[in-house]
């Protein structure tokens, strides 16, 4: 997956990759309501956190810090769930 901002100016990388990531679901008109489509999405982003990492440490930056996991899983919240709500959503 090509991440198109340049990785010495993004230190963000939930940005980077959630923009990466909805160009790619636009291109392929992944649908997040059905299981495929949140499947695809999942892999999108796993592919678009591994393609951030490696060019930032490549570029002599510091690659994500921090566990993938919640970062991938904040992404997809972002996406495909309600994003910063849903923990609040889930409190109730």
């Amino acid at each position: 997956m090509r991440i198109d901002s340049d990785p010495t100016e993004d230190a963000d990388p939930a940005l980077a990759i959630d923009r990466a990531v909805q160009a790619r679901a636009a291109e392929g008109r992944i649908d997040v309501d059905t299981a495929s489509g949140r499947e695809a999405i999942r892999a999108l982003i796993e592919d678009a956190v591994h393609t951030w990492d490696d060019t930032r440490r490549r570029s002599g930056l510091p690659g994500i810090v921090g566990d993938r996991e919640r970062l991938e899983d904040q992404v997809f919240g972002n996406l495909a769930g309600y994003g910063p709500l849903a923990a609040l959503l889930d409190a109730d």
